[in-house]
């Protein structure tokens, strides 16, 4: 089909279209029904008695009722800016199968238009109209660069294509429309990747066959008219919905602190009748929601919709909706993570922390570094990511983290800060508090805490029973000077938690209240390895 959009001049709108539109009769509307429903044409009048002439795409079999039903509610729905109901049945084509006269059609015409009742049918003919009725909104949100947007966004002054993808899809969600990234290679001595988002109409929720032609139509009509020396691929083209991370069907999620016992926690929540963990199932951690999605390195803010299309296996008893969830403590660490939970507004957020010494012990265990035990450890400089542990004692402090979420309009009530201590000392009672949080009933879990977390081991590197002894004996030998430090990094660490933790309406626990010498602690530690 070849076919010329509907523009809107300044008291004139000019169609011209092939197959889908019929030449309609004039009509005379009194210029108060036209300033009733908002009429571009009308406002742009200076003279009520100006004869005003409005033109529409209306599909053939609608003809009849054009100036009774069709043209009134095309001009309603352009005043609302909101979908409007259609010109009724598409085209039927004759065959030994469907048989229908033109008098049938016409009355499915006129029900149509009286109730606004949608046939499946007829989903493709109402997004054509609607967008060469629209042809100027549509071919604005045309084009912007959606294969990743760069690590920096948001950066600069300068609007760049991570800021442009973004705008264009806001403004076509805002237009009740879906947005459509196209994928397609450029036939030439060089051969030329494009992949580029455009907004198309959504009468249909679901993706169908006439949705993807409309794609193929509108990329060869608006590329035809951008770069008419450029030819496409067929073969290449490649074709998906939009939707923007912060869509996740998701109501909470663990964020952090890593080696605290987040893969414990979050496999004890996955025992609750109401709260469901999206994972890969192969995943040791409980990790891997969405296949990674918030862990890519180029992270995307506009990502594929089916990547989000994950739907919980549990049923809910008593009409009690499933609350899924996902472990990532990586978004706590980092900025552009920081960004992605900000954007996630309907969320609720989990972070757990445990004793400062023993987070650092699991993080040098788990890499099963020797090279990196405590007399390291107190030696390492502020900045010691760039050193042979490739650790950075920064990574513990969880304060300023929440609080730069906040900062970026987290509210406070969506976060919430638990300590491992509280959890094994109270069991089933901090559990089923953390599980009232997230928006879950009362309701025992399959097993308690310290049975899930025995039973959920987590994989580490080297011969850890051994390291472990050797860690704390080290740390139990450590000069006195090189303690201090050790603590002094401890102070940094643990500033301000026991407000958090009180604000979150979650106990305060002796090793924070009355925190003993590190160097005590690690002696205790060794002696109990040794017994062992």
């Amino acid at each position: 089909m070849r076919a010329r959009p509907c523009y809107v001049g300044r008291n004139f709108v000019v169609v011209d279209v092939v197959q889908f539109c019929s030449a309609s009769p004039e009509v005379l509307l009194h210029p108060f029904y036209l300033i009733g429903t908002r009429s571009r044409e009308m406002a742009a009048s200076q003279d009520m008695n100006q004869l005003v002439h409005v033109g529409a795409c209306v599909p053939m079999a609608c003809t009849e009722t054009f100036a009774d039903l069709a043209l009134p509610r095309l001009m309603e729905w352009r005043g609302k800016g909101s979908h409007h109901p259609g010109a009724g049945p598409c085209m039927a084509l004759i065959n030994s199968e469907t048989v229908e006269t033109f008098e049938n059609l016409e009355d499915k015409c006129r029900h149509h238009l009286h109730f606004h009742f949608f046939l499946s049918d007829c989903y493709a003919v109402v997004d054509l109209w609607r967008l060469m009725s629209d042809s100027t909104f549509y071919k604005e949100l045309f084009g912007a660069q959606v294969r990743s947007l760069p690590m920096d966004w948001p950066g600069g002054t300068q609007p760049g294509a991570a800021q442009v993808a973004l705008w264009h899809y806001r403004k076509c969600k805002a237009g009740h429309g879906m947005y459509i990234g196209v994928y397609f290679n450029a036939i030439a001595e060089d051969a030329v990747g494009y992949e580029l988002g455009m907004c198309l109409p959504s009468m249909s929720t679901h993706w169908h066959l006439a949705r993807e032609q409309l794609v193929r139509w509108w990329l060869a009509f608006q590329m035809g008219t951008l770069h008419p020396e450029l030819e496409i691929d067929a073969g290449s083209l490649k074709i998906a919905e939009l939707a923007h991370r912060s869509e996740v069907p998701v109501d909470w999620a663990i964020i952090g602190l890593g080696r605290s016992g987040t893969s414990s926690l979050a496999a004890w929540l996955d025992t609750h009748p109401q709260l469901e963990l999206f994972r890969d199932k192969t995943d040791s951690f409980n990790e891997g929601a969405f296949h990674y999605l918030f862990r890519r390195t180029n992270l995307e803010h506009l990502v594929r919709r089916d990547s989000l299309s994950q739907n919980p296996a549990k049923t809910g008893r008593r009409k009690r909706r499933i609350l899924a969830g996902f472990k990532e403590p990586h978004l706590l660490q980092q900025e552009r993570g920081r960004l992605i939970l900000a954007e996630m507004q309907h969320v609720k957020l989990l972070v757990i922390v445990k004793n400062w010494a023993d987070w650092l012990k699991s993080h040098v265990l788990f890499a099963g570094a020797t090279n990196c035990f405590p007399r390291t450890l107190a030696e390492l400089p502020d900045d010691s990511e760039a050193t042979s542990c490739g650790f950075s004692f920064e990574s513990g402090h969880v304060v300023p983290k929440m609080q730069d979420l906040e900062s970026k309009g987290v509210a406070v009530y969506q976060m919430k800060l638990v300590h491992l201590d509280t959890l094994m000392e109270e069991g089933e009672a901090a559990l089923q508090r953390i599980a009232a949080f997230l928006g879950a009933r009362a309701g025992a879990a399959n097993r308690s805490f310290q049975e899930r977390a025995a039973a959920v081991p987590l994989p580490q590197q080297g011969n850890v029973s051994t390291n472990e002894a050797a860690f704390w004996k080290e740390w139990c030998e450590l000069p006195q000077d090189m303690a201090l430090k050790l603590e002094r990094r401890r102070e940094a660490a643990t500033a301000g938690l026991a407000e958090i933790l009180l604000r979150s309406l979650e106990p305060v626990p002796a090793s924070l209240l009355r925190p003993e010498p590190l160097k005590d602690y690690a002696c205790k530690r060794a002696l109990d390895r040794k017994a062992r």
